[in-house]
């Protein structure tokens, strides 16, 4: 950085690091948009907003779909992208860690989910 540049506008600090900051203060917005652009590279139609998928981990309680069990959630799509599958929120269950690891690919419905 050149002597006399000047960053007071963002506090003094470079890009870079006004952007660290920023992601170690939003670590639920870094996730949702990592989501989603992996499912943008996927082809995947559609998307779903954060709050779209808090709304629906509340639904459930911030409980698994498949176990039941309050544990921290991650998006599960019902019919995977790898298999043709939406980014839309009617196509993600919130599932624990281990639950979503062992339904790999399997196509499992949870009618509670399809509950309006």
């Amino acid at each position: 950085m050149e002597p006399h540049e000047q960053n007071s506008w963002r506090g003094g600090v470079t890009r870079y690091e006004a952007h660290k900051r920023w992601v170690a203060k939003n670590p639920k917005r870094m996730a949702h948009l990592k989501a989603r652009r992996y499912a943008r590279e996927r082809g995947a139609e559609g998307n779903h907003t954060l709050e779209e998928w808090e709304e629906l981990k509340a639904r459930l309680n911030n409980l698994c779909a498949n176990c039941g069990e309050a544990k921290p959630l991650t998006k599960d799509h019902i019919m995977p992208l790898s298999e043709g599958g939406s980014d839309y929120i009617s196509n993600i269950q919130p599932l624990c860690r281990n639950c979503n690891s062992r339904k790999w690919k399997f196509i499992h419905d949870n009618p509670e989910l399809l509950k309006p």
